[in-house]
């Protein structure tokens, strides 16, 4: 009948795919907190012109986030028939939204393939960037990470600064965990494929050829290796990366 339900660490999901609509409850009362940071989070990027498509909520004993469904799919489902073209909007669309929550004073601090939701284009591959989902564990800049859900992230994709509990809360963060996904989308490979490559790697990932064969320009194709560089690294888990 279009709807869905699933259980993550957190929450359990209802995607209503007939209504366009997601609905997000806690799993237990240990996680009522991070719920209503989460929605005070989408609230404060509403208020600042950030669609995050929050529909209705619940700040009370029983927090629910309800949100519009964004895209066809998630990024992972996206990455292997992506075209050059589509590879350049996912990138582009990624910077710029990661860039927009940047100056609207937080950090997502959680962005991995599952929280990005794209438009599949399956005819030619030209797929579009939609979404960025999921703020449960979003902070403000600069804010020390002190609560037990703050102190967190996704591996591979969340840098080892977020385990640190006396550390405050850096943009660099989002921009260590975007340029592992630059480099997920460029290699069009796995996870998996992509971790042994980092693993071997004496001095980071070099991608410039690749993203010039997307067609950004030799200065922007510079910059977001260098950034990939720094992220893939050996010594990339140290916090002057971040």
């Amino acid at each position: 009948n279009g709807i869905m339900t699933k259980r993550t660490s957190f929450s359990v999901v209802t995607i209503n795919h007939i209504a366009n609509r997601v609905e997000k409850v806690p799993t237990s009362e240990s996680h009522n907190q991070m719920f209503r940071d989460e929605i005070n989070v989408m609230k404060s990027l509403e208020d600042k012109g950030i669609d995050v498509g929050l529909l209705d909520y619940d700040l009370g004993e029983n927090p629910k986030i309800v949100t519009r469904y964004f895209g066809s799919h998630k990024l992972g489902e996206a990455i292997e028939t992506a075209s050059p073209r589509g590879k350049n909007n996912l990138i582009t669309g990624l910077i710029e939204q990661v860039g927009k929550i940047h100056k609207a004073g937080w950090i997502h601090r959680d962005l991995k393939p599952d929280n990005i939701m794209v438009d599949i284009r399956p005819r030619d591959g030209n797929h579009r960037f939609d979404a960025i989902i999921d703020y449960g564990i979003a902070m403000k800049i600069n804010r020390k990470q002190m609560d037990i859900h703050n102190t967190a992230g996704t591996k591979f994709f969340g840098h080892s600064s977020q385990k640190e509990s006396d550390f405050n809360a850096s943009t660099g963060q989002d921009w260590f965990s975007l340029a592992r996904i630059i480099a997920l989308i460029v290699r069009g490979s796995s996870i998996e494929s992509l971790n042994a490559e980092i693993q071997i790697s004496q001095t980071g990932l070099d991608i410039s050829k690749e993203l010039r064969g997307l067609e950004f320009d030799s200065e922007v194709a510079d910059c977001l290796s260098k950034l990939v560089e720094e992220s893939t690294n050996p010594r990339c888990d140290d916090l002057d990366t971040v």
